[in-house]
């Protein structure tokens, strides 16, 4: 399922995939597996490692950025309409052909466990997420924060994400979004991810 929106006031395209794999999709034992695997996805892709991801980004200006949530995660892309075509093709990868290096699960993990320390720091956190579990701790997978606890981010594996890229992002499919002027080849890109 694909939209697009045009805009003749912008040279810039933006394009999202919302993959149905967020936070409520995370087993009571791995609470925050689906957003470490979003990040962990990002560090390196399409036989890039993460430091020529990053140049290969850098040299077109793009930006690659992750929003996890409850219900889905956003990968999505920035750039000028003239790089659309070389954007779409790393956030293919990203998708599509993550590296999953141990290198890089241990850099993501380490990112991911200073905000979750972080938040312990921030009342209006600590009050929302406490909220959150009040509610609808009693609903699987709707209780815990999204980023997880520290305990299960840390005795989160490699195996354990691989295999979870394998049955949500292969199986699941996704939305694509995007908002480019002109239009591009983002319809035509759009059918090689949906």
């Amino acid at each position: 399922e694909g939209w697009h929106i045009r805009s003749d006031r912008v040279a810039l395209a933006v394009v999202s995939v919302i993959v149905p794999m967020g936070a409520e999709r995370d087993p009571v034992d791995q609470e925050g597996r689906c957003a470490l695997l979003a990040e962990f996805m990002t560090e390196a892709a399409g036989g890039r490692d993460a430091e020529e991801l990053d140049a290969a980004l850098d040299s077109i200006g793009t930006e690659l950025s992750v929003m996890p949530h409850r219900g889905a995660v956003n990968i999505s892309v920035s750039t000028l309409t003239r790089h659309l075509d070389a954007s779409f093709d790393i956030l293919a990868d990203v998708l599509l052909r993550p590296e999953f290096e141990a290198d890089d699960l241990e850099r993501v993990r380490e990112i991911t466990l200073a905000e979750i320390a972080q938040r312990a720091g921030r009342p209006e956190q600590v009050a929302t997420l406490a909220g959150i579990a009040h509610l609808l701790g009693h609903i699987p997978g709707q209780g815990h924060p999204v980023l997880g606890e520290a305990a299960a981010v840390e005795s989160m594996t490699r195996d354990t994400l691989v295999k979870t890229h394998g049955e949500l992002i292969a199986a699941t499919g996704a939305a694509l979004a995007g908002i480019s002027s002109p239009p591009s080849s983002l319809t035509t890109a759009g059918a090689c991810i949906v």
